[in-house]
C-alpha cells in the first residue's frame, strides 16, 4: 500500500473518531500544508492536526518521527504549524493524540502499544494518549 492510500485511511479514521467524540471537522483545500485536518469543539476552538499512519514495530512500539523525507533527505517538521498529532495505528485500529508541544525538541517519540516487562519513567504508554479531551483542555 502506498503512502497516499495510508494517509487517506488515517484521515478517514481520525475523522470518524473525532466526529463520534462530538467535534466538528474541517478539511484544508490543499494537501501541501502540514495541517491535515482542523478539529473544532462546540465553541469553535480549533486545533490544527497532523495525521500519521504508523504500524507497530516488532518490539511493540509506534515510532513517531518529527521529520519528513523530502528528496531523500530528512527535514524537521515545523511543530509550530500544528497543535496536535493524531496517530492512526492500523494494527489495533486505535488513534493516539499527542500535543505538538510534547514533541518539541524531539526527533522522534515512541509509544509503547504492548506492555513492557521493564517499567521506567521514559516509557510513553500508548493507552495514555487515547483521550482527545484530555489534550484539548491542556492547550
Amino acid at each position: 500500500m502506498n503512502t497516499n492510500k495510508k494517509g487517506d485511511i488515517g484521515l478517514a479514521n481520525v475523522i470518524l473518531d473525532v466526529t463520534k467524540k462530538g467535534f466538528f471537522v474541517f478539511l484544508p483545500f490543499s494537501d501541501t500544508t502540514s495541517v491535515d485536518l482542523i478539529i473544532a469543539d462546540k465553541n469553535m476552538k480549533i486545533m490544527r492536526t497532523q495525521i500519521k499512519y504508523i504500524s507497530v514495530n516488532k518490539t511493540g512500539v509506534l515510532t513517531i518521527s518529527t521529520a519528513n523525507v523530502v528528496n531523500g533527505k530528512k527535514v524537521p517538521v515545523d511543530l509550530s504549524t500544528t497543535d496536535i498529532w493524531a496517530i492512526y495505528c492500523p494494527d489495533n485500529n486505535e488513534i493516539y493524540y499527542i500535543s505538538a508541544v510534547e514533541l518539541l525538541g524531539k526527533t522522534s517519540m515512541c509509544l509503547r502499544v504492548n506492555e513492557s516487562k521493564v517499567n521506567n519513567n521514559f516509557i510513553h504508554h500508548a493507552k495514555n494518549y487515547l483521550d482527545l479531551n484530555k489534550i484539548w483542555h491542556t492547550l
